[in-house]
């Protein structure tokens, strides 16, 4: 087993990204200590549950602390060298990097500069990127993903990544390239050029793997990942294609429209063809022409599959349907039952 890095690690992390990066730093640290960004607000008098990162901290046993308000409680040790952040969630001030001899780097899931912000895997899926990344940078001390990169790694993507898979991929990825970094000992800062301060380039693999490539890669146009809210899952059927929706659906793992005024949640919706193509049913004699459907119209398709028309084609519910203050039922007990089987519209706006 190879010997420890002599580095004393805070590392700052909150939610599942963030816990491959823990179990790298606690391997190949000599030190580390943690601290997390809040957790899930309680109902009634349950007790506040703690961050995913904290919790497995807590597992393997690595001293960690919870902030609750502000940097309230917080100090570092007096001896420690260096900060880590992977999604913490919030920005750590100079008055803290500015005690480390190394300051801080930042691990973000997206190949910067493009999709700076807090949501960057989501906007990655929303967009149908064939590639995401990671980049490990210097933690700017006035603005978030500003810093200057150290390391950065593209995944070339198969199109059917949903959420937690492609969040999980990059995490394993962005372990092995932050080992690459501390091992090149790339994170020690440079007082005198830091503008010369080189970065590594690699792909990553399936497997979390981070090969080094042995030239730059070219750096994307900037841009920002939009805040995620509950609109962001809204199908606007006479606008979306079918790929549209399947992709709401891979970032969230459901999508959301309106029928009879009330919010109804469709869950695992597939493209038609791709459906067919997985399934291999054979739909060749079926009276049913949805070509001639109007977007956001539904139907029970060969009395054995729920389509909706889209913009461009039609797709399937798998999964199951719920109302907003409903059970989830079955997509094909609901279809069958809802307007005794005839269909109806989903509609967009009220």
């Amino acid at each position: 087993m190879p010997s420890k890095l002599p580095l004393n690690v805070v590392f700052f992390g909150t939610d599942e990204f963030s816990i491959p990066i823990l179990h790298k730093l606690a391997s190949c640290a000599q030190r580390i200590h943690m601290v997390s960004a809040g957790g899930k607000r309680p109902r009634g008098r349950d007790p506040i549950s703690l961050p995913a990162a904290a919790t497995e901290a807590k597992r393997i046993g690595i001293e960690c602390i919870v902030l609750k308000k502000g940097w309230d409680g917080f100090q570092l040790k007096p001896d420690d060298h260096l900060a880590v952040s992977a999604s913490f969630g919030r920005f750590i001030p100079e008055s803290i990097l500015g005690q480390l001899v190394h300051g801080g780097i930042n691990i973000h899931p997206s190949f910067l500069p493009k999709y700076r912000g807090a949501s960057p895997i989501y906007s990655t899926i929303l967009h149908d990127d064939t590639e995401a990344g990671v980049t490990i940078q210097r933690m700017d001390t006035t603005e978030f993903d500003r810093g200057r990169a150290l390391a950065q790694g593209i995944l070339p993507l198969h199109g059917d990544e949903h959420y937690n898979d492609l969040r999980d991929k990059l995490a394993k990825g962005a372990s092995s390239m932050l080992n690459s970094v501390l091992q090149q000992s790339l994170y020690k800062r440079s007082n005198s050029r830091p503008d010369l301060e080189p970065t590594v380039y690699g792909t990553l693999t399936d497997l979390g793997k981070y090969q080094q490539s042995e030239s730059a890669f070219p750096i994307p146009t900037a841009s920002w990942a939009r805040k995620i809210s509950p609109e962001s899952a809204r199908i606007i059927w006479e606008s979306m294609t079918s790929r549209q929706i399947y992709n709401i659906t891979r970032a969230f793992e459901h999508a959301w429209t309106l029928i009879n005024d009330k919010k109804i949640f469709l869950y695992n919706l597939m493209p038609l063809q791709q459906w067919l193509n997985q399934s291999k049913a054979d739909v060749s004699n079926d009276n049913c022409d949805w070509n001639q459907m109007q977007p956001g119209q539904f139907t029970l398709f060969k009395k054995k599959f729920f389509i909706i028309k889209t913009l461009d084609s039609a797709i399937v519910v798998v999964g199951g349907v719920q109302r907003q203050s409903g059970s989830f039922v079955s997509a094909l007990e609901w279809v069958r039952t809802y307007n005794s089987g005839k269909g109806g519209t989903f509609i967009t706006d009220l």
